[in-house]
């Protein structure tokens, strides 16, 4: 988007988001789907724009609803001999 191609922004984010939520990160790709409802928004494609700005909210109610807990954290960052030890 610094070169203001806009369009050419969105598959990027779209990658990111749904990568991040096959990771079971919906959280992470919250930011991502915003990031893309932007750019479409500066290159002027509303319909696009909302239809990112939907996927954005969708995951913003799936990371409310599954909130992670500590070892989930842990788990993502790799820390994973904390989340066995069960360390709090």
């Amino acid at each position: 988007m610094r070169r203001e191609d806009f369009t050419g922004a969105y598959a990027p984010s779209i990658a990111a988001g749904e990568a991040v939520a096959r990771l079971g990160r919906p959280d992470l790709a919250y930011g991502c789907w915003a990031n893309a409802a932007g750019a479409a928004a500066a290159a002027g494609d509303i319909p696009r724009a909302i239809e990112f700005l939907d996927r954005a909210g969708a995951a913003r109610a799936r990371a409310s609803a599954e909130k992670p807990n500590k070892e989930t954290i842990r788990a993502s960052l790799g820390r994973l001999a904390e989340v066995a030890a069960g360390s709090a």
